[in-house]
């Protein structure tokens, strides 16, 4: 007789061995959400740094000599002008005079016109004038002449007149041959006045000015293709003799002076001039911006032994923070409240206001994810 064989079922689990893989599983769902929320809380995270600059502006004034042995080459052009000022004491009483003017005459014929010194002018209203000097007046054409008035008076000081009848010719020549005058007469009442010393400073300063213009005239005239600048050296003032004092309506000085004129290349005082302005450039993180500005030079002074002018030069130009410095890479704001933002910022150089924008709004630092992080640099004059 075979023997049965009995079967068994296996226990039932125990309640202690449940509760520990439903923990397990309900730690695991919760870290995960855990993750999942840190993830999206940095991935939400988002800052914006708006950066505002200023420019600075920098000058730079020096010295350059030019010649052969000077900082740079050029040419020295040396030269002599002279001229003349007519000046008049500061006047206390009135005389008269005889007026004076400049008058074109006319010839419509087809044959010249000769006409002697004292040939006489009459206007409309019989005022008498006389030209200074014999004149030609060309066949259909004209000529200027100096006139002066017949006799002393204000009735000399006449307006511009569109017609003078030339008395000493016949009638029917006088409709060819005739004056007319664009300016006015002047003189016929002049200021009498006891020359001083003020008026003689006042009249040499004129003068000065009067040799100036003369010498800026003579140096336009060179020709060259180089930058030139001039300066008026040794002027000589010839003041008349025992004129301190003396009661007359004017008085002439006469003046002659150097005039040193430096050429020279521009490419060469601009190249000095931006070295120099470089200078104030204190590292990669900030720029020169000169604007295509070109500099100002001026002459100074000219020594003969050694053949060297020395022209003063001025340059200017601004001073900006380089948008691109590492003082503004992302990295350096990494984990930074707004608080330590504004502090850094605006402790730059060139930097006049800082904005920060942190998104969510419970975001207090900036993420460490350069994606997420927006640096703006605005730039105001």
């Amino acid at each position: 007789m075979t023997p049965r064989r009995k079967q068994t079922t296996p226990p039932p689990p125990s309640m202690h061995s449940v509760r520990f893989y439903k923990m397990i599983a309900l730690s695991f769902l919760g870290l995960t959400v855990v993750l999942f929320a840190v993830v999206m809380f940095m991935v939400s995270k988002r800052a914006t740094i708006v950066v505002t600059t200023t420019t600075n502006p920098v000058d730079v004034s020096t010295s350059v000599t030019v010649g052969s042995e000077g900082d740079i080459p050029g040419q020295i052009r040396l030269m002599t002008v002279s001229t003349t000022f007519a000046g008049a004491p500061t006047g206390n009483r009135e005389e008269p005079g005889i007026a004076v003017g400049e008058v074109t005459l006319h010839n419509d014929s087809d044959r010249d016109q000769p006409l002697v010194k004292v040939t006489r002018l009459l206007t409309s209203d019989d005022i008498l004038f006389r030209i200074n000097k014999d004149v030609i007046v060309p066949a259909n054409g004209s000529i200027e002449v100096g006139v002066y008035a017949d006799v002393e008076g204000k009735q000399g000081n006449i307006a511009p007149v569109k017609r003078f009848r030339i008395p000493g010719l016949s009638s029917l020549r006088q409709n060819d041959v005739y004056a007319s005058s664009e300016t006015s007469m002047s003189g016929g009442i002049r200021k009498v006045g006891t020359v001083s010393d003020e008026d003689i400073d006042i009249a040499k300063k004129k003068l000065v000015q009067l040799l100036e213009e003369k010498a800026e005239e003579v140096t336009t005239t060179l020709s060259t293709d180089k930058k030139i600048v001039f300066g008026v050296t040794d002027t000589t003032i010839t003041v008349p003799d025992n004129i301190i004092g003396e009661e007359t309506s004017s008085f002439v000085l006469e003046g002659v002076a150097e005039v040193i004129a430096v050429l020279y290349d521009e490419e060469d005082v601009t190249g000095l001039s931006e070295q120099a302005l470089l200078k104030h450039v204190v590292d990669d993180s900030e720029q020169l911006d000169i604007n295509d500005s070109m500099p100002t030079v001026t002459f100074d002074s000219y020594d003969k032994d050694d053949g060297l002018a020395t022209l003063e030069v001025f340059h200017d130009g601004v001073v900006t923070l380089v948008p691109e410095s590492k003082q503004l890479q992302k990295l350096m704001f990494y984990g930074k409240t707004k608080d330590e933002i504004r502090r850094y910022v605006l402790s730059l150089d060139h930097v006049s206001g800082v904005q920060v924008r942190l998104s969510p709004a419970w975001t207090r630092t900036v993420p460490h994810v350069p994606d997420h992080v927006n640096i703006i640099v605005k730039q105001v004059e």
